[in-house]
């Protein structure tokens, strides 16, 4: 079994899955309470299915980009469980588990976290083979930059859509229907089976949260 903590933003999601089944999930708004929440919602995750610790056989854990402190209350947690049990540890990139969910479509994906202060974390995928693929490296936008680069190429925006974005979307893009724009758990455990099984697992050490920065003003 795999554990898998989402913790990035203030939604959070812990699921618990083999290789067949999401066995338990839960995912929730914990707003600014992810460090008191956490550990309680294992254990409940735990309890649900009368699991304990040392039957896991993985953790993952959710990388960022995401809120400061809501990453490292994850990845602390992750990284104690990991260490303590001698477990491996896959961290996997934030909106690659939200893109994970979405269905295949004839257009260019892009995934949304808020970022604060009205900004927002955008990366752009596209569909091929199997899975959504990263097109370009994402970064920090406000929404009204995000939106002046729409080309008129079919474009579908799933993630953290405020009333800003949806009124600055509007016929620009289309907006993924709403169980798309929530991250799941239950994607993340798939995404590292998938790494487990490559091998790609990561030591508790060397894992580290990604952050993705507002660029600086230009020079005048």
């Amino acid at each position: 079994m795999i554990l898998a903590l989402d913790t990035a933003t203030q939604t959070m999601s812990v699921a618990l899955a083999n290789r067949v089944a999401v066995l338990a999930e839960h995912t929730w708004f914990a707003g600014l309470t992810t460090t008191q929440q956490l550990a309680p919602a294992v254990q409940q995750v735990f309890a649900s299915m009368g699991v304990q610790a040392h039957q896991l056989q993985a953790v993952a854990v959710a990388l960022g980009p995401g809120g400061f402190s809501s990453l490292r209350a994850g990845l602390a947690f992750a990284k104690g469980l990991s260490l303590a049990h001698n477990l491996p540890l896959i961290g996997i990139p934030t909106l690659d588990i939200l893109v994970a969910a979405h269905p295949q479509a004839p257009a260019r994906l892009i995934a949304i976290l808020q970022a604060g202060r009205g900004r927002i974390a955008a990366q752009r995928y596209h569909w091929q083979s199997l899975g959504w693929k990263m097109s370009e490296s994402g970064r920090i936008y406000t929404w009204q930059e995000l939106v002046s680069e729409l080309d008129g190429q079919p474009t579908i925006v799933c993630g953290e859509i405020d009333e800003v974005g949806r009124r600055l979307l509007n016929r620009r893009a289309r907006i993924a229907d709403p169980i798309y724009n929530l991250r799941q758990a239950g994607w993340l455990a798939q995404l590292a089976w998938q790494h487990l099984d490559q091998r790609k697992a990561h030591s508790a050490v060397e894992i580290q949260p990604i952050y993705w920065q507002t660029p600086p003003a230009p020079a005048v």
